[in-house]
Parts: C-alpha cells; sequence; structure tokens
C-alpha cells in the first residue's frame, strides 16, 4: 500500500470480533482470530492487508482490538431508554466494552510509546449482557428490556452478543500504562445518567 511510504507508524482500530467465540473464557491477544458473521470477517481481512502492507512498507504497526465501544451518543441507558436494547436469548454471553474515553487514550499512549503487535482494548468488568441492560433499566426504573431469539437480530449483533468472551486487557493496562477512566460499565453508565 503505498499510502504507508514514509509513515513513522500504523495504528488501526480494529475489533475484538475478529476473535473466535471464548465459550466464557477470558481471550487475550494470542486467542483464534476465527470471527463469526461478516462484519469480523471484513475486519479480519482488513487487518491482515494492512499488517501486510506495512511489513511490506518497513512501518511499524499496532492493532487495537476494541471492544463494544460506548460513551456519549453510544451509551446504555440511552439505548434502554429508547426501547433499543434487547437482550438476546438469556442474555448469559459475557460481553467486554470499552468507553470512547478509554479507547482514544489507548490510541494516543499507542503513539506515544512505540506500542507494536497486537493490544486488547476493553474494560476490566466483562459481563454477561442481560445482567447489564437490566441493571441499567432498573436504575432508570423501567422493565428489563425484551429477551429475544436470537434470529431476530441482525448477523452482526447475533456474533457480538453470542461470543461469550471476556476480553483481557493486561497489554493495555501494563504496556501502554492505559488508567482507565470507566473501569467498568457502571461508572459510564453512573455518568450517563448524571
Amino acid at each position: 500500500m503505498a499510502a504507508l511510504r514514509g509513515c513513522a507508524r500504523l495504528i488501526y482500530v480494529s475489533s475484538t470480533g475478529v476473535y473466535a467465540p471464548g465459550g466464557g473464557q477470558w481471550v487475550n491477544e494470542s486467542w483464534p482470530v476465527a470471527p463469526r458473521g461478516a462484519l469480523g470477517q471484513a475486519r479480519a481481512e482488513a487487518e491482515t492487508c494492512l499488517v501486510r502492507a506495512a511489513d511490506d512498507a518497513g512501518v511499524p504497526w499496532c492493532l487495537l482490538r476494541a471492544a463494544g465501544i460506548y460513551g456519549p451518543e453510544r451509551g446504555l441507558a440511552a439505548r434502554v431508554r429508547a426501547g433499543a436494547a434487547r437482550v438476546i436469548e438469556d442474555g448469559r454471553a459475557h460481553v467486554s466494552r470499552i468507553h470512547v474515553e478509554d479507547l482514544v487514550t489507548a490510541i494516543i499512549h499507542a503513539a506515544e510509546r512505540g506500542a507494536a503487535g497486537v493490544v486488547n482494548c476493553a474494560d476490566d468488568a466483562p459481563a454477561p449482557h442481560g445482567e447489564v441492560l437490566d441493571d441499567v433499566a432498573a436504575r432508570l426504573g423501567l422493565p428489563p428490556p425484551q429477551r429475544v431469539g436470537a434470529y431476530e437480530l441482525s448477523d452482526a449483533a447475533r456474533a457480538m452478543l453470542l461470543a461469550d468472551r471476556k476480553i483481557e486487557n493486561r497489554r493495555l493496562r501494563q504496556e501502554l500504562g492505559v488508567e482507565l477512566r470507566y473501569p467498568s460499565w457502571r461508572e459510564g453508565v453512573a455518568e450517563e445518567l448524571g
């Protein structure tokens, strides 16, 4: 890729959706890349293409694999209030998240510290999707979100919400030195609710 020639470093924000399902296990950067769903497959292909191009151009690279991004305009409480939140099946599958402000901090640290390779960007508290949305609804004084079958959601939502991955963030914390402003979804929801 000619656009990389002369670049000092490539930092690409990808997704933990490139990983194979986790079955409730902790997933680190060495977990197999075997996404379910078309969006995860496209992201994995983009990673491969960019890494190959960076290597060919002699440009150091870092892939930041972001968990589910939330924050202003992407808040959990806003989705529950709007009736847009759905719990897929029994809601027991773990979902990892990262607040957008913490992801921006990770990008800055990756650039400043010359990070290399793959770094997972997730908070400290993966949790069952249903538990999170039920808690948010209770804080809002609303009934729990509707439970739906897997077939009722998009391919991308189904792949994310059924993957049951607990994303490990050790490299983010130790190697990039990121101090999470939002170590769990609870802090983000508390701020969103004011």
